[in-house]
């Protein structure tokens, strides 16, 4: 840790005790997928393209412009086992 990190902890300690070294929300990078928005139209190209994952994830970056990884659509998609029937 650098000195300015340490001095930044030492100073939340002592203005908001204990509470003030926990984690804040907000911190950290936004999920680039989100179960709300994403969801169905995933859903919707996986079932298009079964057993075609990569076709699925380009269909699906086409109709919603956005881009992500093989391995975050990969784990996303682990998320919606449950949703995705055989």
């Amino acid at each position: 840790m650098c000195a300015i990190t340490v001095n930044n902890w030492v100073d939340r300690y002592n203005s908001e005790g204990i509470a003030g070294l926990q984690t804040k929300s907000g911190r950290g990078r936004k999920p680039l997928l989100s179960q709300v928005e994403d969801k169905a139209p995933i859903l919707a190209a996986i079932k298009a393209n079964r057993q075609r994952m990569r076709t699925a994830k380009a269909e699906w970056e086409a109709d919603s412009g956005k881009k992500v990884s093989d391995t975050t659509f990969k784990t996303f998609l682990k998320t919606l086992a449950d949703d995705i029937s055989v």
